[in-house]
């Protein structure tokens, strides 16, 4: 078999929205929440892994508002396609990308996805901190108790 070639794609076309959407459809809710490709709303530079004409893994990466200077990667995966470096090397590629433009690449992830704390230290990255998240509760906008 073909081993999966590794590409940049362009976010504003309709032939990459197609392949992205095909990925979401085979992947669970979560991982395509937690990735945050919007298929309305694509980065303009992708980097995806591509099997037989389909996506195997997809990394993408833009600018972090809560800190400038910093593009946060975002990366989504097959099923049938991890643990086999499919998310490490579309990261590698994104990162590359990043660096050759001068940006500095941030990766981020929820302490319990082990699978992507795996491709966060596989494409070269290090614990450098914790983000804690926080959410206003909609319940009763009056008391700020909730």
């Amino acid at each position: 078999l073909k081993d999966p070639e590794l590409v940049t794609l362009d976010g504003t076309l309709q032939d990459t929205k197609n392949l992205v959407s095909a990925l979401h459809g085979v992947c669970t809710p979560s991982d395509v929440d937690e990735a945050e490709f919007e298929i309305e709303d694509l980065v303009p530079t992708l980097v995806g892994l591509l099997h037989h004409g389909a996506l195997t893994a997809l990394a993408g990466a833009r600018p972090w508002a809560a800190r400038p200077g910093l593009h946060d990667i975002g990366v989504i995966v097959h099923p049938d396609h991890r643990r086999e470096r499919a998310g490490t090397r579309v990261v590698q590629g994104v990162v590359q990308l990043l660096l050759d433009k001068g940006v500095t690449p941030l990766y981020r992830c929820a302490d319990e996805n082990k699978g992507s704390a795996s491709v966060a230290r596989n494409a070269g990255f290090v614990r450098n901190g914790r983000v804690q998240a926080v959410t206003l509760s909609a319940s009763d906008p009056d008391n700020p108790e909730g």
